[in-house]
């Protein structure tokens, strides 16, 4: 996507999973990738434009995160980052879904709604764009995206298991697999955005 969109020559990735970047190399082997931490600075290359979507809302110290990344450009290069602001829907599964997930994440020391955060913050750098943006969901592709988790991360995580019977997740899982399943064009979810772009002024 970012090749598409920037025609740019060189593009780089930081995981710290092997698994994920052997899936990276595989998929994509033009393209350059580096087992890295994403908190820790400097960078093996700097960038004319780094881009990260709803990776903040996994990590701590958010905005300290933000002003690093910042300093990891090139001059006059952009930092573009989209995260979750809200996530509305009337659809029981997918309530019961985030609310459980949201508080794993808030388990772990960060915030799945991360945007509202990051929307207010104070940055080091110049920010030419600061806004939100509400986008419709499909009802299957959210229970695409959802799906997996019930089945690896929350079989795993003590928070889930405390939180919710081995029956109950089970029921959450049937339930988003039933959604998946519907090949209709229903959408009764939508993701609000918050859309951050910050500029490294030379």
């Amino acid at each position: 996507m970012l090749k598409q969109a920037t025609a740019c020559k060189h593009i780089y990735g930081f995981d710290l999973s092997d698994a994920f970047l052997k899936l990276a190399h595989k998929h994509y082997p033009v393209y350059n990738f580096f087992k890295h931490d994403v908190t820790a600075v400097p960078f093996p290359v700097h960038a004319d434009i780094i881009y990260a979507r709803f990776l903040l809302s996994h990590l701590k110290d958010t905005v300290t995160n933000v002003n690093n990344w910042a300093g990891e450009l090139t001059n006059g290069g952009m930092l573009c980052i989209e995260e979750l602001e809200d996530i509305f829907t009337d659809i029981g599964v997918f309530k019961e879904y985030l609310r459980a997930n949201r508080g794993l994440i808030a388990s772990q020391g960060a915030e799945l709604y991360i945007g509202k955060t990051l929307g207010k913050a104070k940055y080091k750098s110049n920010v030419v764009y600061n806004d939100s943006v509400l986008l419709p969901v499909l009802n299957r592709q959210a229970a695409a995206w959802f799906y997996p988790n019930t089945i690896t991360i929350w079989e795993q995580e003590d928070y889930i298991k405390g939180k919710l019977r081995d029956s109950e997740r089970k029921a959450i899982c049937e339930e988003l697999e039933n959604i998946l399943a519907k090949k209709n064009n229903k959408s009764d979810i939508a993701w609000k955005m918050r859309r951050i772009v910050i500029n490294r002024g030379e």
